[in-house]
């Protein structure tokens, strides 16, 4: 396991979904000529906000996303992968309540997959997900 208390993985402002919104908002500032001051203040500010919040920290107790939202170890009932739009998840099923969609386009120090299946404790299917990709 990481010498570390916790691993964080974020998105990053190179990564694909932020370079398809940049462009997306190019697009609505050369359709709003010549009121575009008010839309690139505005991108300015979800961007950073959409940058800030957009993390899952993994530990020893939980998998946490979006700072809100926590997932304890032994709560995890089975893992699928999945794409949306062609971003990858994981699919989560909870032993009580919602599945989870954990998105692994995050940027971290190293995979989140290998991250997840060092951090999680024995016996738990994250562990195995791992090994068998």
């Amino acid at each position: 396991m990481s010498s570390q208390s916790k691993e964080v993985f974020r998105l990053s402002w190179r990564s694909p979904l932020f370079l398809v919104y940049t462009l997306f908002i190019a697009y609505l500032v050369f359709e709003s000529w010549p009121h575009f001051i008010e839309l690139i203040v505005q991108y300015i500010v979800f961007s950073a906000m959409f940058l800030m919040i957009s993390n899952v920290s993994i530990n020893k107790d939980e998998i946490s996303l979006y700072y809100i939202n926590k997932l304890e170890w032994h709560n995890i009932k089975s893992v699928k992968s999945k794409s949306v739009f062609g971003l990858p998840y994981l699919l989560i099923t909870r032993k009580s309540g919602l599945n989870w969609w954990l998105p692994l386009y995050l940027s971290g120090s190293r995979s989140m997959l290998v991250a997840l299946a060092e951090w999680a404790p024995e016996n738990n299917p994250l562990k195995s997900y791992e090994h068998t990709k």
